[in-house]
C-alpha cells in the first residue's frame, strides 16, 4: 500500500511541475503553492517563476524542456476558457500510474485535482505573491 501512495504521490507532482501557466495568464514572480493528498495537507512551498521558468513549464506540459519527467508522458491535453484538463502516464521503480490533471486558472491563482488510477487524489491551490529574482529551477 505504501508503494502505491509513494507512485501516486511522485505521478501526482510530475503533473504539478508540467502544468502549463505560459499560455494561461501565469505572471512570473514568486508562488505559493499548498497541496493536500488524500485531503491531508502535504504542505506548502515557495516557488520563484523568472520567465524563462514559465516558457520551460508550458514545453514541459507536452513532454519537454528541462522540467519534463523523462519517466511520464502527458497526453489528451485541452485547454478550454480557463481550464485545463490532461493525462499523465509514468513508469516509475516498476509500476505505471496514469493521472488526471483539471486545472482552473484565474489570473494570478490556480486550483487543481490529480486523481490517479492508484486512489490517490491530490488538491492544490497556488497564488502570486510577490516578484523575486533568482530562479527556484537552477540555471
Amino acid at each position: 500500500m505504501r508503494s502505491h501512495l509513494l507512485a501516486g504521490l511522485i505521478a501526482a507532482m510530475s503533473v504539478v511541475a508540467t502544468l502549463a501557466w505560459a499560455g494561461l495568464n501565469m505572471r512570473p514572480g514568486l508562488w505559493e503553492i499548498a497541496t493536500t493528498l488524500n485531503g491531508a495537507p502535504v504542505g506548502t512551498v515557495k516557488k520563484c517563476y523568472l520567465p524563462k521558468d514559465v516558457n520551460n513549464l508550458e514545453a514541459s506540459q507536452h513532454g519537454a524542456g528541462p522540467m519534463a519527467n523523462p519517466h511520464c508522458k502527458t497526453s489528451g491535453y485541452q485547454a478550454v476558457g480557463d481550464m485545463v484538463t490532461f493525462r499523465t502516464t509514468c513508469k516509475e521503480h516498476g509500476e505505471t500510474t496514469v493521472s488526471d490533471a483539471e486545472v482552473v486558472f484565474e489570473g494570478d491563482r490556480t486550483a487543481g485535482e490529480i486523481r490517479s488510477d492508484n486512489g490517490t487524489t491530490t488538491s492544490f491551490e497556488s497564488r502570486r505573491v510577490g516578484d523575486c529574482s533568482v530562479s527556484s529551477f537552477g540555471k
